[in-house]
């Protein structure tokens, strides 16, 4: 059995999956195994990887066309490493990736989640000057719940772990990653490196539009945990996630132009939060957005999401 088993789930991704396949046979550790899961793409997917699975470490499997997660999860099932790595197709890793994750998963049996930076590049993988996102280890369920930053194609998770959490939620058609995270954060640690583990490519194709369905999904999985996990989170922690998500929906408002609905989102992280700073200076700014006027609606390539800057609260009721 090998060490390591790497899951790979692409839709029409033909020019980059190469690529993504490429970099896990270039990693100087050699003990894996790797499956890409085609989801039904209608693009040259297959014959691109066809010369790739000379390697008899590399499979290739199809289904029909049912979402990430449960790609992923036709993955966990065809799979059965102690380790496993999810590597997104458009995504690609730097060559010790792999050496440098078992060595960290053998020395330290208490962590559960293994993940580094992702930097982020274009198309033609020349790299973008972004800010990073800050990160934590340990236990990070409540730093979970104000935002999700571990990037997918950077980590390394024990299998008895996702199998505990029945893998990844096929109900999600996004977001997938942030919901499997948010469920192993309740009873498992999260390691974190300053080492750069994947890089990201930046693609022109989600407009911010679809932001909104994005908010939708994310508020539906944290009110799920914070429900689960009820025991484990206080009722002031749960309220600042919730008054969280609705800033974070106001920002993204307001940099829209859209000031009516930036405000309503500010004014109900206010009715949750009424003595945050937070939560006002969110509604400052939907104020600032009605008097600017509207903004440009020009699609930009979507990038990830910075996370709002507040504290937990410091005191737990």
């Amino acid at each position: 059995m090998a060490r390591v088993s790497i899951i790979v789930p692409t839709w029409n991704r033909a020019p980059f999956v190469g690529h993504a396949v490429a970099s896990v046979q270039a990693q100087t550790f050699a003990d894996w195994e790797l499956v890409v899961v085609d989801d039904g793409s209608t693009d040259d997917t297959e014959a691109t990887l066809r010369p790739l699975l000379a390697d008899r470490r590399v499979r290739y499997l199809r289904q029909e066309r049912r979402g990430q997660a449960a790609a992923r999860n036709t993955g966990l099932r065809a799979t059965a490493a102690p380790l496993v790595c999810f590597l997104d197709s458009d995504d690609f890793w730097p060559a010790t990736k792999l050496a440098e994750q078992v060595a960290l998963a053998d020395s330290l049996p208490e962590f559960t989640v293994f993940y580094g930076e992702e930097d982020e590049v274009d198309a033609d993988a020349r790299p973008l000057e972004t800010r990073r996102m800050t990160r934590h280890a340990g236990n990070v369920l409540l730093k979970l719940l104000k935002d999700n930053f571990v990037p997918m194609s950077s980590s390394m998770v024990r299998r008895s772990a996702l199998e505990s959490v029945g893998g990844l939620d096929e109900n999600l058609r996004r977001a997938d990653d942030y919901d499997l995270w948010l469920r192993l954060s309740v009873a498992h640690r999260f390691h974190c490196s300053a080492q750069t583990w994947s890089y990201c490519r930046v693609m022109p194709e989600q407009l911010s539009s679809d932001k909104e369905s994005r908010f939708d999904t994310n508020e539906r999985i944290v009110e799920r945990i914070l429900t689960d996990a009820n025991a484990q989170i206080a009722p002031a922690n749960a309220r600042w996630a919730r008054a969280m998500l609705k800033v974070r929906r106001s920002r993204h408002h307001a940099s829209q132009g859209r000031a009516s609905l930036a405000a309503r989102s500010a004014l109900r992280a206010i009715a949750l939060l009424p003595h945050s700073t937070v939560t006002w200076r969110a509604l400052a700014r939907a104020i600032l957005a009605g008097l600017s006027g509207p903004a440009s609606r020009t699609a930009q390539p979507q990038r990830r999401e910075r996370p709002v800057t507040s504290s937990l609260p410091t005191s737990i009721e």
